[in-house]
């Protein structure tokens, strides 16, 4: 489906910024008709449709011969969707004045983050009034729980300017490279085929697995599938080509049940997993971990999960309402 409308031939010089938003308007909707159409005619006559609409005004997803399906990411957002974005209160509210005013406002974010969280994990807000502040240096927030948040985002709101002629951050929000995965807490997926869009799967003796553990979930990029991508001489030059270990894909999830050995996870993984050795054990997966660049004869096969505690991760952070 195609519409045209030729720009030699359409003018009206009065109301003409109307009439453009008007036909932009009707040619997303156009776009958006002829996608939807093309996703419906992409489908054999005798299989549903890859997404469709349903009566309530969800979205469908049809699945293939073996379970693939477009990843249902409607649980994005903050709290995966199950809970309303909290209010943080005003703990300090900063004035604009002529001038640096970098370490003012860090001050005031310092102070905020002294302060003990409240049920929603939430220390405060640093609210920055109406106008300009000058910022010669860069602000850091490195505490969960701490709102920068301005009185608007047009021309009369609040303005923060990274004054001086040199390229940095303005803003960092830095947590901790603390991150620690627990060795002894490894599971090879043993299921022989995990669809894309999948949001369980079985693990090999998952009793130690509960709900609300940070997990993450690796494909292993091993020489058989490297080769059958043709990947080898990828690049190009010596030395060239992909090596195992050197693409793995990594999910960093969140269990929501552990039923026996089926895990349910708070989001999809994207890319099918493959379990090419179901001789492959723990040991194996070990291996893989404690060393990313291992031979390929050495390398694994499988699959697999391993929880992991990160204490230095920040969350419930926000900067809002304020122009940059």
């Amino acid at each position: 489906m195609k519409f045209q409308i030729p720009n030699s031939k359409f003018q009206i010089p009065t109301f003409g910024h109307v009439v453009r938003v008007w036909i932009l308007r009707l040619g997303i909707s156009l776009v958006l008709g002829t996608w939807n159409l093309e996703l419906a005619s992409a489908a054999p006559k005798n299989q549903s449709p890859i997404l469709s609409a349903r009566k309530d005004g969800q979205i469908a997803y049809a699945a293939d011969e073996r379970g693939n399906r477009v990843p249902d990411f409607s649980s994005c957002g903050y709290a995966g969707g199950d809970k309303q974005i909290p209010d943080a209160a005003v703990v300090v509210v900063v004035e604009p004045k002529p001038g640096d005013s970098t370490a003012r406002i860090q001050q005031v974010i310092d102070y905020v983050a002294g302060l003990s969280p409240d049920t929603n994990g939430l220390r405060g807000a640093v609210l920055l009034l109406k106008g300009r502040h000058e910022i010669l240096g860069g602000l850091r927030i490195t505490t969960s729980g701490v709102v920068l948040r301005g009185q608007g985002m047009g021309a009369d709101g609040t303005l923060l300017v990274a004054a001086g002629l040199d390229r940095r951050t303005l803003i960092r929000v830095v947590g901790k490279n603390d991150s620690q995965t627990r060795a002894k807490d490894l599971w090879p997926i043993q299921d022989d085929y995990v669809p894309v869009g999948a949001t369980s799967f079985h693990l090999m003796e998952a009793a130690r697995l509960k709900a609300g553990d940070t997990i993450r979930i690796t494909r292993p990029s091993t020489q058989a599938w490297i080769e059958q991508l043709g990947a080898t001489e990828f690049g190009g030059g010596v030395g060239g080509g992909w090596k195992p270990g050197s693409r793995d894909v990594v999910w960093d999830r969140v269990v929501k049940s552990v039923v026996g050995d089926l895990i349910t996870l708070d989001a999809p993984i994207t890319t099918a997993l493959e379990n090419f050795s179901r001789s492959s054990r723990r040991e194996e997966a070990q291996t893989k971990i404690g060393n990313r660049q291992s031979a390929t004869s050495n390398e694994s096969q499988t699959p697999y999960v391993v929880s992991y505690n990160w204490p230095g991760r920040l969350a419930n952070v926000g900067i809002e309402n304020l122009c940059l």
